[in-house]
């Protein structure tokens, strides 16, 4: 490891260490279904759900770091969204001494995911069930990229 990444890698390891998560918070939610998301046959639906930091802002003065998510799960048939539910949250975790920006930086694009995503499977499983959707659940966030989940077998009675 060359002594550039072994430092980004010791400040990453510092930042780590550092923080302590404090709250994970819902702002903003928007649900949406067509009537063809009554159609119980989901065999042809494409399910995808996108996942990303569009925000961050490090106070290293107050020990605050905070990571804006943003969460959109939908179904298409063809090209048409038939069910989309999007939403915004704020992650917040409390810093102890300075770590260095960058490193707070990867830090919150990295982990400000995976502590929003349990809230996000919640609520689109909360919101497609009161719409009367009989969905699968959005599947476990992976360290990478994912697109797809795969339609269930069997419509549900």
């Amino acid at each position: 490891m060359s002594k550039d990444k072994s430092s980004r890698a010791e400040a990453y390891a510092n930042v780590v260490g550092a923080a302590e998560i404090d709250f994970v918070r819902l702002v903003k939610s928007e649900f949406e279904a067509s009537p063809e998301a009554a159609a119980r046959d989901q065999s042809k639906w494409k399910r995808e759900f996108l996942f990303e930091l569009v925000d961050h802002l490090y106070n290293r003065d107050l020990g605050r770091l905070h990571g804006f998510i943003q969460a959109d799960a939908f179904c298409k048939l063809g090209r048409k969204k038939i069910i989309s539910v999007k939403c915004r949250y704020i992650v917040s975790y409390r810093i102890s001494g300075q770590p260095d920006n960058d490193a707070a930086f990867a830090f919150v694009q990295r982990m400000g995911k995976f502590s929003a995503y349990p809230y996000f499977r919640s609520h689109f499983s909360h919101v497609t069930s009161e719409a009367g959707l009989m969905l699968p659940p959005l599947p476990i966030m992976k360290d990478h990229p994912q697109r797809v989940w795969a339609a269930p077998t069997e419509a549900p009675e």
